[in-house]
């Protein structure tokens, strides 16, 4: 058994160990190739979002017909095939656990089974996406290819021991799992607390409710020209750059002098106190401009200058976060791809409205709240995170050989 100071086994290219066969996708626009979900007269049909953070695909979101394989000579493989994503997501690894095919950004494996273990297989590509991630890089491009994960080498010892260490990895994986489960629905928990806390405060019994377009200036939303990114040196923001109430200028696009200069003339730039609110996409997303810092919005946000004399930023913000207003804006939404709502329908949103006085002090609560919340949510994040470290580390420990698997076996038992 390979640990400690043994002689370390010898490292193959995945091509000389397994069959490597690369997915694809049929005619989108013939409904005849297609089913929804897991149908009894198809072919389960694997994408990237049916594998992702899962380690077996267990449904799927559509289903092939026969003639659609035949279309396309796609691959079919049965239970236990191993495939992992070469684009976006690169490096995901998942097992199958029915029949099934998969598009073209999946490989699937079909080891050979007397020298390589499937479950074995399905560790060792875990413990090899550093390096998969790596050939992207150094290829500047944002996916690989079937012959590049077939030049990958991963380590190759007895078949005894890779049976071993599969044990050893599926036990210790799924308490690992569990315990990434647990905290994941506590922060489920807890968001839901908070907007629980949210929706009452800015609900009171007595107050009157009005349109968001009596309260404000004129709403508008931001620039429908892509910006000039040559030389680009002004925050140019967007929805992805809204991220917890917070806008994120370190990962915004940043736009040149002539760009930035027609945007402000023709009101793209929001100031401090205003709200940005997500018309497309994620709809209902908001944040409070805190700060003089100057930049300018995509046409995805919307601009929302508040009365002073009639409301609170914080507060209206506040609300436009609570249930009764997000159900509001999803009876609004329009379009099937990229949801969305106008500016128009943003002004007919509904808020409760207490005084000015009660509105600060809602805030001042929301806030002392809802900080709180978000601190158990970010370190129970914090949590997760670790204990997916820990475990890509375990991984990588057992399927070099760094550890002995059957020693260690015995004392996470011991200790359990």
């Amino acid at each position: 058994m390979s640990g400690g100071d043994s002689a370390p086994w010898p490292n193959v290219r995945l091509k000389w160990l397994s069959r490597i066969f690369a997915g694809g996708t049929p005619d989108s626009a013939d409904p005849s190739l297609w089913l929804d979900g897991v149908a009894t007269d198809g072919v389960p049909w694997v994408a990237i979002g049916d594998m992702s953070r899962r380690d077996v695909v267990m449904s799927t979101a559509k289903s092939v017909t026969v003639p659609a394989i035949e279309s396309k000579n796609l691959p079919v493989g049965g239970p236990g095939t191993v495939l992992l994503a070469m684009y976006a997501s690169v490096g995901e690894v998942s097992t199958l656990s029915v029949r099934a095919t998969w598009n073209q950004a999946l490989v699937g494996f079909a080891p050979d089974s007397g020298r390589l273990e499937g479950r074995f297989l399905a560790h060792a590509l875990r413990a090899a996406r550093p390096t998969l991630l790596s050939e992207v890089r150094s290829n500047t491009q944002d996916n690989l290819n079937a012959s590049q994960v077939g030049a990958t080498k991963i380590p190759i010892p007895p078949m005894a021991e890779q049976r071993a260490i599969a044990d050893f990895l599926d036990e210790q994986t799924s308490r690992i799992d569990t315990l990434i489960g647990k905290q994941t629905q506590l922060i489920d928990t807890l968001r839901e607390r908070r907007d629980a806390v949210i929706t009452a405060a800015t609900n009171p019994p007595d107050a009157k409710r009005v349109p968001l377009k009596r309260i404000t200036r004129p709403i508008t939303d931001g620039a429908h020209i892509s910006p000039d990114t040559i030389n680009g040196k002004h925050d140019f923001v967007s929805t992805r750059d809204i991220k917890n109430g917070s806008i994120d200028f370190d990962g915004s696009l940043k736009t040149s002098d002539e760009s930035f200069a027609y945007m402000v003339q023709t009101g793209c730039r929001p100031s401090r106190g205003d709200i940005l609110f997500a018309k497309d996409g994620t709809v209902g997303t908001t944040a409070v401009v805190l700060s003089d810092h100057p930049f300018v919005v995509a046409s995805s946000l919307v601009i929302i200058s508040v009365r002073p004399s009639r409301a609170s930023s914080r507060f209206v913000e506040y609300a436009l976060r609570a249930a009764p207003t997000r159900h509001q804006a999803t009876a609004f939404m329009r379009g099937a791809g990229l949801p969305r709502i106008s500016v128009a329908n943003v002004g007919r949103l509904e808020i409760s409205l207490p005084p000015l006085g009660a509105q600060e002090k809602i805030a001042a609560y929301l806030d002392q709240q809802t900080t709180r919340i978000d601190a158990l949510i970010a370190k129970t994040e914090e949590h997760i995170g670790l204990a997916r470290e820990r475990r890509a580390a375990l991984i990588t420990a057992a399927v070099t050989g760094r550890i002995d698997v059957r020693t260690a076996w015995r004392a996470a038992t011991v200790g359990a």
